[in-house]
C-alpha cells in the first residue's frame, strides 16, 4: 500500500461561497515490480490525482455533494495511465466537504 499525500480542490457551497473538498486515499499494488515502480513515480501520480479531482471539483454544481464513486473511476483511469498498465488500484479513505 502506498500513501497518497491528501488531495484538495475547492468547490462551492450552496450558499455561493468556496469549501475545500479533502480526499484521502492510497494505491494497493499487489505486484511487487509494479509496487516498486508506483513508489518512485507517486509525484506523478499526486500530480494527476490533483489534477483529475480540480477538474471534477471545477464542474460539480453548487452545493452538489461529491460523487465517491465517479471519483474512483476517474482516480483509476489516472494511475492505470501513470503506471502505464493495470494493477495498482486507486483506494479511497475518507472524502470531505468542508
Amino acid at each position: 500500500f502506498i500513501a497518497i499525500d491528501t488531495l484538495t480542490a475547492t468547490v462551492l457551497a450552496g450558499n455561493g461561497r468556496h469549501q475545500v473538498m479533502t480526499v484521502q486515499s492510497g494505491v494497493d499494488c499487489p505486484n511487487t515490480a509494479l509496487h516498486d515502480y508506483a513508489e518512485k513515480v507517486t509525484p506523478r501520480l499526486q500530480d494527476a490525482y490533483a489534477q483529475e479531482l480540480q477538474l471534477y471539483a471545477g464542474g460539480l454544481p453548487s452545493g452538489a455533494p461529491p460523487d465517491a464513486d465517479y471519483i474512483a473511476r476517474r482516480m483509476q483511469a489516472a494511475t492505470d495511465r501513470v503506471l502505464g498498465k493495470p494493477g495498482g488500484r486507486f483506494l479511497i479513505g475518507g472524502i470531505m466537504v468542508n
